[in-house]
């Protein structure tokens, strides 16, 4: 498997690039205890320079003010956190119908990415990811107020089966800190609410473009202590401190970083531009890597956890090596519930040789 650089040339490999420079930490080693809580100025130096923010997510500019948005949302949310999951769920299955009988972006991007993934699958097969891939996307919206209305128990109390426990603890036993990474799989807002109900857990989190959505995603994503940070240089700094304190860092492997950021990786057989953070992070930190995904039963009957080691090659000094093995991973999660992934997630929209965006009309 091969990844070319961007234009801009690709990071030397000889030293720790992005999040290390010259300090080099390997993952066998245990840094000293008097470093493990604070950031040296090289290394500060070195996350600003090297790693840029856009590599997380794509830039956004400051969000716009909406104050009616405030008043929608909290009844809307008054109404749906008192609903049962399986009426939401049952609810969302309608809408996803719809979405799947009327054109709409949704079912475009779907359609797209379903040919350029699954290209050997037949047309009644991918016709069927796509109606219950949207029918997912309509039930993970209805389901969101739930989540941010319940307690801490009733959180825990949706969860039926975790399946791989054993790889979760052996990461989280590594004490070098744990990456949690996951992908546009099932309900990625449970898991990370759940996570943060039982560990330390900081995450990455896109702005939205309207101020009162980022201070009612805030609300909701942080209300069991966990932390979310934007993209920045600050953001940077604090990763590396939280998996020194042998905290947790969830990511989402499968965002587009923004254009001039990431490598090209292959993924589901096609170039695709891809964050280096992850990879960055494990070079520099030695922490463990567990993949994960929130499975969503049938009829609302909750959750099942799924977690599962990641690929030996993550752990590589050559980033090439890194990033294709953490792309075949979030493959791998993909394929083992491809109904419940985004699929109308444009992850493809950039290309490598400069042609058109395969989903421009």
């Amino acid at each position: 498997m091969t990844i070319s650089p961007l234009p801009h040339g690709q990071p030397p490999t000889t030293t720790s690039p992005q999040l290390g420079g010259a300090v080099n930490v390997r993952a066998s080693e245990t840094p000293p205890k008097r470093k493990r809580a604070r950031i040296t100025t090289t290394e500060a130096k070195s996350a600003v320079s090297d790693t840029s923010a856009s590599d997380i997510a794509p830039a956004r500019h400051a969000p716009r003010n909406r104050p009616w948005i405030a008043g929608l949302a909290n009844a809307t949310r008054f109404v749906l956190k008192r609903t049962p999951l399986p009426v939401l769920h049952a609810a969302g299955g309608v809408v996803g119908r719809l979405l799947a009988a009327t054109a709409n972006s949704s079912r475009r991007h779907t359609r797209v990415n379903l040919s350029l993934c699954f290209p050997d699958a037949t047309p009644e097969r991918r016709r069927q990811i796509e109606r219950r891939s949207l029918s997912h996307l309509a039930r993970a919206a209805f389901e969101l107020p739930r989540f941010w209305a319940s307690d801490k128990s009733a959180i825990q109390n949706m969860v039926r089966k975790v399946h791989g426990q054993e790889y979760l603890d052996a990461g989280l036993a590594s004490k070098h800190g744990l990456l949690l990474a996951s992908a546009h799989v099932g309900s990625w807002e449970f898991l990370g609410l759940w996570f943060s109900t039982l560990h330390k857990t900081v995450g990455l989190y896109q702005r939205p473009r309207i101020k009162q959505f980022d201070e009612v995603t805030l609300a909701g994503r942080c209300r069991f202590g966990g932390r979310m940070l934007q993209a920045s240089s600050a953001s940077l700094r604090a990763l590396i401190r939280a998996l020194r304190r042998n905290e947790c860092v969830w990511m989402m492997a499968d965002q587009v970083p923004t254009k001039g950021a990431g490598l090209w990786a292959r993924f589901f057989g096609r170039p695709a531009l891809t964050g280096t953070l992850l990879p960055r992070l494990v070079s520099h930190t030695g922490a463990a890597v567990v993949w994960a995904y929130a499975e969503r039963l049938p009829r609302g009957q909750g959750f099942d956890i799924h977690f599962f080691p990641a690929d030996a090659d993550i752990r590589s000094p050559k980033i090439e090596q890194a990033l294709g093995a953490m792309n075949q991973d979030a493959e791998q999660l993909v394929r083992r519930c491809p109904e419940q992934y985004l699929w109308r997630y444009r992850r493809f929209r950039r290309t490598s040789d400069g042609t058109p965006s395969p989903y421009q009309r």
